[in-house]
């Protein structure tokens, strides 16, 4: 009489083990792959988030006040002004002082403190960007004829600050290259 064995054999179990590992490793791989890929979404979307809220805060500031046009030889740094206080934007290189950065190839080398664009207002300084965007350069030009109304185009670099989860290279490619303009109001110039 045969008895009937039902153990698997080696070869089953060789085999068994070989598509389960392929499965897991495809699994962990989009897993992975997904995870990367919500980082990058989320890092660009924090970079637009601060792209906007800084660019309406100098434009309202530009349309409220007036251009500093005695600081129209100076490219790094925008002046306002009322007639009680002065406002200035500028890059640090740390974002509660007021050390000014002139030589952006600071700014450029993202194994460094990140860049940050400040706002002085009277004797109160604060950042209009959080600490996952840093600038690479930013620049002024302030335009006017004469008769026009006055504009301020503002050129910069903006790019993810180094966290643990994105890495130099990716940080390098995820640059955003910006220009905007903004003018003073037109009703001051009407008056006239």
């Amino acid at each position: 009489m045969k008895i009937k064995k039902k153990a698997f054999t080696l070869i089953e179990i060789i085999v068994a083990i070989t598509i389960t590992s392929m499965v897991l490793i495809s699994i962990v791989q989009i897993f992975i792959f997904s995870w990367m890929f919500a980082k990058k979404i989320d890092s660009s979307r924090m970079m637009q988030e601060n792209i906007k809220n800084f660019t309406e805060i100098i434009a309202e500031d530009v349309r409220n006040n007036w251009i500093d046009l005695t600081n129209t030889g100076s490219k790094e740094t925008l002046k306002t002004w009322t007639w009680t206080n002065k406002t200035e934007y500028y890059l640090s290189n740390n974002s509660w002082s007021l050390i000014k950065v002139s030589d952006y190839s600071y700014c450029k080398d993202i194994k460094k403190e990140s860049c940050f664009l400040v706002r002085k207002k009277g004797s109160e300084v604060e950042p209009l960007i959080n600490s996952h965007i840093a600038f690479e350069n930013l620049n002024f030009d302030i335009s006017w004829n004469g008769k026009d109304i006055p504009k301020v185009t503002m050129n910069f670099t903006i790019r993810p600050a180094i966290k643990k989860w994105l890495s130099s290279k990716k940080v390098k490619k995820a640059k955003i290259i910006m220009q905007t303009t903004f003018s003073e109001r037109l009703y001051r110039y009407k008056k006239k």
